[in-house]
């Protein structure tokens, strides 16, 4: 299974890789930092999985579902925000894709960890 991270701050990227890992055993993380690197990749990789943060430098992670939804209609996408707005997840439907909610406090960190893993239940993932 190949799996993209795209997230502009390194330590987010980190947990998210632990975190995704601890439900995809068998998984091949992909991270980049930026929209224009990881649509590089997507260019030469199928993803299974794409876990997108929304705010990134140069285009959002809004835009870059955008561009891979027009390579690859099955890939599952999560897009993560510290910002959660209707209007955001509405977007993130209008993609066929997921808003999950980055913890904002420690104590949220365990609401999180169980929306990724009911995330990844959901679409068969695990």
């Amino acid at each position: 299974m190949n799996v993209l991270i795209v997230d502009d701050s390194k330590v987010m990227c980190m947990n998210l890789q632990k975190i995704y890992s601890q439900f995809l055993h068998n998984a091949d993380f992909i991270i980049h930092h930026s929209s224009e690197d990881a649509e590089q990749s997507m260019g030469n990789i199928m993803f299974d999985f794409a876990s997108l943060d929304v705010n990134l430098p140069g285009k959002d992670g809004f835009e870059l579902a955008k561009y891979l939804r027009g390579i690859s209609l099955n890939t599952k996408i999560a897009m993560v925000t510290g910002n959660r707005q209707d209007v955001m997840l509405q977007k993130a439907r209008d993609l066929n894709a997921m808003l999950i909610q980055k913890p904002l406090k420690k104590e949220e960190k365990n609401k999180f960890i169980q929306s990724i893993e009911n995330m990844l239940k959901k679409w068969e993932l695990i």
